[in-house]
């Protein structure tokens, strides 16, 4: 009972959190959001998919459109698109983010930092998929402990500018012990933006208007709000683990002279 109250009040701490700096700096955080928009429109344009995602996000209709008409060739364009650049644009923005959260100022410069380091970011990228996959493949439960222990190996390589090994074994290190409150965490979200996700293909039937309502509501209030609490997460853990590391040199004894 205990262990499940300790669960839930790190991620309800987290997403409250996640809130207060989301109502705090809405315009900065929303800015980030179109700014993000706007690059992954850019990006699509220039994989040649714009005029599928249009038609494509007015409804119904537009969706049948794209599984009938979108070119092979497109869909690899797309693909590799979405899992080199698209990759990096996410980060840049839960590093943009967490500057926010940092109470610093950020710009929309931020959202390009993981441009600096590209095959670093993508080798962490592929390395995660492949941990995760191979456990969900072979086992369930090894894949989502893989998943919440490399959680953030992505951010640590931006933010400590550490080698893609090191990423990994610090996101390890940081969440051990929080584990279940950050699949906790993930997982609320992921079930509200499905169920944000459900209306709007229902209400999409009668009005486009409400359509694009939910769809707002979804990309511009619980989307950057999950990547904020996600932020908020691990600047939290990222102080505790440094205030344990200045606690164990404060209590390791003198070295005794020569």
């Amino acid at each position: 009972m205990l262990a499940r109250e300790v669960l839930f009040m790190g991620a309800s701490a987290w997403i409250a959190t996640g809130w207060h700096v989301y109502r705090k700096h809405w315009g900065r955080v929303v800015l980030g959001a179109l700014a993000l928009f706007g690059f992954y429109l850019l990006l699509m344009a220039l994989g040649g998919g714009l005029a599928f995602i249009m038609p494509f996000v007015t409804g119904p209709a537009g969706s049948v459109a794209l599984e009938e008409d979108i070119p092979l060739w497109m869909l690899i364009a797309l693909a590799i698109l979405n899992l080199t650049v698209g990759v990096m644009l996410y980060l840049g923005y839960q590093y943009y983010l967490l500057r926010i959260v940092r109470g610093e100022r950020p710009t929309i410069y931020d959202l390009l930092s993981p441009f600096r380091r590209p095959l670093a970011v993508i080798a962490v990228a592929v390395l995660y998929f492949l941990a995760v996959g191979l456990g969900l493949i072979f086992l369930v439960i090894p894949g989502i402990i893989a998943a919440m222990a490399f959680f953030f190996a992505d951010i640590v390589l931006i933010d400590r500018k550490f080698a893609v090994i090191e990423s990994f074994r610090g996101s390890s290190s940081l969440t051990r012990g929080y584990r279940g409150s950050l699949f906790l965490l993930y997982a609320l979200f992921q079930v509200a933006n499905a169920v944000l996700e459900l209306l709007g293909r229902a209400v999409g039937r009668e009005s486009l208007g409400a359509a694009i309502a939910v769809a707002l509501v979804s990309n511009l209030v619980i989307t950057p709000w999950s990547f904020t609490s996600l932020m908020c997460a691990y600047n939290d853990l990222l102080r505790e683990a440094y205030s344990a590391e200045e606690s164990e040199v404060e209590q390791s004894p003198p070295t005794p002279p020569v």
